[in-house]
């Protein structure tokens, strides 16, 4: 009977898993859209099967970062992790998103399940399914399905690593294979995101317990975790150099009280409320309860609060506030919610408890549904102009012009766009990036320049004219060459 109920729970989380795949799947359109990360991502990728060179896409990057009018928009290259990932698909089905996109979804659900199998260790199994569907119905995160973008790969090894710390954290005194484990799993992270390096906080907190408890031998059987992040991360480096640590000057962890409302904002819009106010109720209320769980039991879950604290630290010092640096964290957070109601508050007092337990039921219930309509209608808009390729690099004008410039310019041309990775990612030529709104500003040096007909102002039309000859155009761009 026991061996039922584990059966019957597994297939109706693997039903609810599937039908939230299906949701974000509806929403999904051709194409890919014009933020040009991915492009370099897929080159990354493109580079470890065909007659690409690694050392060809880190050095047409470099061009690009030396001569564009700006240099803190992309480090050289990218944490190799994630174009692994995609390196085999592409090795099948070449540059063609749409198949990617697959690999995006699949990730979708597999950060889900992970998600959903750690929140399980902490509280019950129905609080753990309402967190994987609130953050499973987000529209933040269903966006970030249809995205060749490093947020899902990150989430799966982050969570599966928080998972296997706290299911092991009490045996790396005395055995190895745990420790590697975690060891592991925290490269793979860094390896997709340079916020990874938050688990190694982690990972020390959970030595510093050990320590603190008077555990024997925990000098050798507890450095396994870093040894195995270590030469992980090292053979890496070896085999497929990278940016470590990317340095913005602009940089500061005082960006997170600087920032503190947009930032607030973008929490509230990953749970499907756009406002800072929900980003702030969120952020209090899910450290409130991360508190009183350590409070309960700090031992356990110092770490996991550890991991926390130092990845929001680190999302909020970038210069341009964005969600996607508190992907992990904003789960997290969520979890924090349920841990009142589930684990602590109200101790022995069970009215408190449970009216802690049916407010906190109403709220996350009516987010899920509110989340749940939102991706239905969005489907339903995808499903109308289903046969309509995203504004992006992939849709027909695009790839009209892409093919203009490999026709219409020598091989050694530099290109001036407005997304030069992308630009040099579907015509094999080094570009570099323009402003947009001052396509010839000094900063950025080039031989052709393509640009946008509805982004030409008069004044710089008149501009590109003293310099520039129209070689070729269509409804949407027009690539020029100096006189």
């Amino acid at each position: 009977m026991k061996a039922l109920n584990t059966w019957s729970r597994r297939v109706g989380i693997g039903i609810v898993l599937l039908g939230l795949a299906w949701l974000a799947w509806r929403t999904h359109r051709p194409g890919h859209y014009w933020g040009d990360d991915f492009a370099l991502y897929l080159r990354q990728g493109a580079s470890l099967f065909g007659d690409l060179a690694v050392r060809d896409v880190i050095a047409d990057n470099q061009y690009m970062l030396d001569h564009s009018y700006k240099s803190d928009f992309s480090p050289p290259v990218y944490p190799w992790g994630w174009p692994l990932i995609l390196s085999v698909p592409m090795a099948l089905g070449g540059l063609d998103v749409g198949p990617l996109m697959m690999v995006s979804l699949g990730l979708f659900v597999v950060a889900l399940a992970t998600f959903y199998v750690f929140a399980s260790q902490l509280v019950n199994r129905l609080w753990a399914l309402v967190g994987t569907m609130l953050v499973g119905t987000s529209p933040i995160y269903i966006d970030w399905s249809e995205l060749l973008h490093s947020e899902l790969p990150y989430m799966c090894f982050v969570f599966a690593a928080l998972y296997v710390i706290d299911r092991t954290q009490g045996t790396w005194t005395t055995s190895w294979p745990g420790g590697v484990m975690v060891g592991l799993l925290a490269a793979g992270a860094f390896s997709v995101r340079r916020e990874g390096l938050a688990l190694l906080v982690a990972i020390g907190l959970v030595l510093i317990v050990a320590r603190s408890q008077g555990e024997r031998g925990w000098r050798w059987a507890s450095a396994s975790p870093l040894m195995a992040f270590s030469a992980a991360v090292l053979l890496l480096e070896l085999i497929l150099p990278s940016t470590l640590v990317p340095r913005y000057p602009e940089n500061s962890v005082f960006n997170l009280f600087r920032y503190a409302n947009v930032i607030m904002r973008h929490m509230g819009e990953m749970i499907g409320l756009d406002n800072s106010a929900a980003g702030w109720a969120l952020f209090v209320v899910g450290l409130l309860g991360w508190g009183l769980a350590l409070r309960s039991d700090w031992r356990k879950h110092l770490p996991i609060v550890g991991y926390l604290v130092v990845v929001i630290l680190i999302g909020g010092s970038f210069f341009i506030p964005s969600g996607r640096y508190f992907s992990t964290a904003v789960p997290l957070l969520v979890l924090g919610v349920l841990l009142i109601p589930t684990t602590v508050l109200g101790g022995e007092k069970r009215t408190g408890r449970l009216t802690a337990t049916v407010l906190a039921v109403f709220l996350l219930a009516l987010l899920i549904w509110l989340n749940g309509i939102s991706a239905v209608k969005e489907g339903d808009r995808a499903e109308q102009f289903g046969d309509v390729v995203k504004e992006g690099p992939n849709r027909a004008d695009a790839v009209e012009m892409f093919a203009a410039v490999r026709t219409e310019t020598a091989e050694a041309a530099v290109i001036g766009f407005f997304k030069a990775r992308s630009m040099t990612l579907y015509t094999d030529r080094r570009a570099v990036q323009i402003n947009e709104a001052d396509p010839l500003n000094p900063g950025s040096e080039f031989d052709v320049l393509v640009v946008r007909r509805s982004e030409i102002d008069d004044e710089d039309r008149v501009a590109i004219d003293q310099d520039f000859i129209v070689e070729w155009s269509n409804e949407t761009f027009e690539l020029l060459t100096r006189k």
